[in-house]
Order: C-alpha cells, then structure tokens, then sequence
C-alpha cells in the first residue's frame, strides 16, 4: 500500500476524529450502505458520505468472490480486522448493507 493511499484513508475514515480518536461507540456496530461494482478494472473504496460507500473489486460476482474482497477491502479501509466486517444484506446484490464491528 503507497504512502498516499495510506494518508488519505486516516484522512477521510468517518470514524476517526481530526486527532485520530475513533469515534465509534464501544461494542456498537457501525452499519453502512454499499454498491458493489464486481469485476471492475481497478479496485477501491469510495465515499460518498458518512453511511454511503461505493465498494469497486477486480473480482467477479462468482461463488462469493466479490462479496469476500469488498468485505476486504473495507476492512483495510477502515483499519479494522476482517472478521469484524460482515455482509448482512444483499449477498446477491450490488446493494449492500455492511455491518462493522467497533476495532476496541
């Protein structure tokens, strides 16, 4: 991961404060709305408020593949670990509701 890429995830983390305090509350999931774009030419995460993100992967909607590398790929995002991500709606859909688990 660049140096950039780094800077800018802790920048625009909606559940970091501007001194870097996580602003989730202890032991309450975070539950955001997500598009999906599976099988994209170049992978991200985009925000587009503080509950709304557009989620691009390189994988294909094939045998969960795309829901396993947004659950990934959010994850990193946010700096948490991957089990603390999962998928509770829209498993066959490319609008997805995600749920993250505070990191503390």
């Amino acid at each position: 991961m660049s140096l950039h890429l780094s800077l800018s995830k802790i920048l625009i983390n909606p559940f970091l404060t501007e001194t870097g305090h996580n602003k989730m509350l202890s032991g309450q999931p975070v539950k955001l709305f997500v598009k999906a774009k599976p099988a994209s030419r170049e992978a991200g995460v985009k925000k587009i408020d503080d509950n709304n993100f557009e989620v691009a992967v390189k994988e294909p909607p094939v045998q969960g593949r795309a829901n396993e590398a947004i659950v990934n790929a959010l994850a990193e995002y946010f700096g948490v670990a991957r089990g603390r991500v999962r998928i509770v709606a829209g498993h066959t859909s490319r609008q997805k509701i995600v749920e993250i688990q505070d990191p503390a």
